[in-house]
């Protein structure tokens, strides 16, 4: 529903500060992303990945 979601999106924006985020971010070479994918499939990852290309 439209209100939850809202909501929700709300709170992520309120609690997110670039300190936060850039604690719950990976960054991984692009030759990693077949392997991290499987992860990420298996429900083993968590937080922010960013693939660098």
């Amino acid at each position: 529903p439209f209100k939850e979601r809202e909501a929700a999106w709300a709170r992520l924006a309120s609690g997110l500060t670039p300190s936060t985020l850039d604690a719950l971010t990976e960054i991984v070479p692009l030759e990693a992303v077949p392997e991290l994918a499987d992860q990420i499939l298996k429900g083993e990852t968590r937080g922010r990945i960013v693939v660098k290309i």
